[in-house]
């Protein structure tokens, strides 16, 4: 600061007037200072330090986004803590050093296993492999985020979206601030697999949205697909409401600049419109291929993302420029939000690209977090039923890991073999009148044909029977289990043909149908119509045809597996031949692999190695099917004995009535014996002794 020289006699009033000239220019230039200071954008570097070098071009007074979410005049939400450290990462707010908020617990969230600050928690992540960056360095503004189910992905999603328009309209013309022609509509966009999943988004965002009195005033109109708002220059300029005239509308009357739109996966629908803002919902579930695979859904909307940058007013459509002469990143903003799926597809390639820190990667932020990471509120009780109905399912769903897209269908050995009884054989008759179910696979040639038998028994299914059929192989190779127990003569040659004949496969049902009562069959439509056509004219009417499809077929191989989880199926391990460890039966399950084609769907095959089947598997399943089916619609369980935990009596039936009479009076007239009876004192000697 200058000091003014003591004025002399003969220099009073020049001296004061000096002095004050200079003391009015430090005022000014302290003056500038201030505005410089008040118009600064808050950017933070990375030890939290407030950087005021980047000087805004407009003044408006924007409150960050974790302010805007917890104050009572924004949102009024209290996030949980990841999801709090979630939205200040991406959006380049300090992080918590000192508190420890974020509790990181064991899969079943039973446990806690770490406590973390928000800066402990980001490198620990990366330490992980689970976020693409260790600290904060700049503002990342594409983000990639997989975390599980229930984690409130629609929650962030709604957030991100009320929040920006929060921001565009604090800018009060954000065309002219972006340098678009004035009355360009300016568009924030979500893109969701279908239109419930959109309707999900559109239900959390007006929600909020409503909650904010801040937003009234700039509401335009709200339908089903989108909200539109009238900034604060369209209020000023076309007016605050749409007016008629002579009953007409008048277009430019309460004309509305921006939009939120919610919209499903459809390539060719989204182009056009400048996106400022681009939410991808649920990503990882688009179609593969098509209009709407997540590849031609990202590349139809992103380039409109590509405007948004603040422009020198000074040169209109240019780029503003920092002092160090760099010109403003673009803020747009690109948001992929989904639980995984496949180690492939456009979200995983972009997941990839962030970890990978690729070229083109510089924008980006990638983060990995489970469902007990992210919402605390969940019981332990959830996740271990989620984890025992499909662990496969479960990492990917609620432990957000991408999967690999072919896996063992059978993920641990145990799960199976907790289902063998080791007292079990194969019956070659069954309980007379006793409801068998039968489930056929049909092979002529390469394939084989395989015939599988299931009943209930004490609330478990149990494998009665199976059998095996190919061309080329002698059959007692193919069934060890049945000895020499030929259920045909033809299945005697069956080392000589090339081809099995369908008449044979008829006469091998017709032949099992007089051992085993079975009330219900099913087979494949695709090649069983003439077997159809065989059964019909032997008068076996309980045996139908269908169509396995995609679906069908994953709803009958889930059913088996949940039902191995419980361990309500009851199977034989015999005969284990030497040096194997399982019979061929058990084997052929063990080795089949699952394609996790969509959330919902699997396809269970065999390998594509020489040698492996899965004729015998897709016979049993669809015969296990059909039991559970008739269990879960019949009203009490045929065969239910006294003594079993959690039943009651077994009901009285005429034979048992008849069975308790011959007892109490030392037995019955040869003439008098009913023809049923005896049945529960067969089917007694048949009952499975669970280990």
């Amino acid at each position: 600061m200058a000091v003014s020289k003591k004025a002399g006699p003969g220099e009073g009033i020049s001296a004061l007037i000096r002095d004050a000239g200079q003391r009015a220019k430090l005022a000014v230039e302290q003056r500038e200072v201030e505005e410089a200071e008040a118009d600064a954008v808050e950017v933070f570097d990375a030890n939290g330090d407030l950087v005021l070098d980047e000087i805004r071009p407009f003044k408006p007074r924007i409150f960050n986004v974790v302010d805007y979410i917890e104050q009572s005049w924004g949102l009024g939400m209290k996030l949980f803590p990841a999801q709090r450290f979630l939205v200040k990462l991406y959006y380049h707010l300090p992080l918590e050093e000192n508190i420890k908020t974020i509790k990181v617990t064991d899969m079943f969230a039973s446990k806690v296993l770490y406590e973390f600050t928000e800066k402990e928690y980001l490198r620990f992540l990366h330490e992980e492999g689970r976020c693409n960056i260790g600290e904060q360095d700049h503002e990342r503004r594409e983000l990639v985020l997989a975390i599980g189910r229930r984690a409130g992905k629609t929650t962030l999603s709604g957030v991100f979206a009320s929040y920006e328009v929060y921001r565009l309209l604090n800018l009060g013309n954000p065309q002219e601030y972006y340098g678009l022609p004035n009355g360009n509509r300016i568009q924030i966009i979500s893109v969701a697999t279908d239109k419930d999943q959109a309707s999900l988004l559109f239900n959390e965002v007006t929600s909020h949205l409503a909650k904010c009195e801040y937003f009234k005033p700039y509401v335009a109109n709200n339908t089903l697909t989108h909200i539109q708002f009238r900034t604060p220059y369209d209020i000023t300029k076309y007016g605050p409401t749409a007016r008629q005239q002579n009953g007409k509308f008048v277009s430019f009357n309460g004309k509305a600049t921006m939009r939120v739109t919610f919209k499903s996966c459809v390539a060719k629908g989204l182009r056009g419109a400048g996106n400022v803002v681009v939410i991808l919902d649920e990503v990882a579930h688009f179609q593969d291929k098509g209009q709407s695979s997540a590849k031609d859904i990202y590349d139809a909307v992103t380039p409109s993302t590509a405007a948004f940058s603040p422009k020198d007013q000074g040169t209109p459509r240019m780029p503003m420029r920092k002092l160090d002469g760099s010109e403003y990143p673009v803020e747009s903003r690109i948001i992929s939000i989904s639980s995984p799926l496949n180690k492939s597809g456009k979200f995983y390639d972009l997941y990839q690209l962030a970890m990978t820190r690729g070229p083109g990667s510089d924008n980006m932020l990638a983060i990995q977090a489970p469902t007990w990471e992210v919402n605390p509120t969940l019981p332990a009780s959830y996740y271990r039923q989620k984890y025992h109905a499909d662990p496969a399912v479960f990492i990917t769903e609620h432990g957000a890991q991408f999967s690999d897209r072919t896996r063992g269908w059978i993920e641990r050995e145990s799960d199976l073999i907790d289902c063998v009884v080791p007292s079990l054989r194969p019956q070659l008759v069954g309980v007379p009148r006793y409801p068998h179910e039968m489930g056929i696979d049909i092979g002529l040639m390469g394939d084989g044909t395989a015939i599988c038998i299931t009943c209930e028994q004490e609330g478990k299914i149990v494998l009665a029977y199976h059998e095996l059929w190919q061309a080329g192989v002698d059959w007692r190779e193919s069934n060890p289990h049945l000895g020499n127990n030929f259920s045909t003569d033809y299945c005697k040659t069956l080392g000589d043909v090339a081809r099995i004949d369908f008449d044979e496969i008829g006469e091998l049902i017709h032949k099992l149908t007089k051992r085993f009562f079975i009330t219900k069959g099913i087979f494949d439509r695709w090649n069983g119509l003439p077997l159809e056509q065989a059964l019909l004219k032997k008068g076996l009417t309980q045996f139908t045809s269908e169509f396995f499809q995609r679906d069908f077929s994953s709803r009958i191989y889930q059913n088996t597996k949940m039902l191995m989880f419980d361990k309500g199926l009851a199977l034989y391990d015999y005969p284990k031949p030497d040096g194997v460890k399982h019979s061929g039966f058990l084997e052929e399950l063990l080795n089949l692999q699952a394609q996790q084609m969509s959330k919902n769907i699997v396809v269970v095959t065999a390998p594509k190695t020489a040698g492996c089947h899965d004729d015998q598997s897709d016979a049993y399943v669809r015969s296990v099917w059909l039991t559970a089916e008739r269990m879960r619609n019949q009203s009490h369980v045929y065969g239910a004995s006294a003594g079993l935990p959690g039943r009651g009596g077994p009901v009285m039936t005429p034979a048992r009535y008849q069975m308790m009479r011959a007892r109490s009076h030392g037995g019955f007239a040869e003439r008098s014996i009913p023809k049923n009876l005896g049945l529960r004192g067969r089917l007694a000697q048949t009952r499975i002794r669970t280990r």
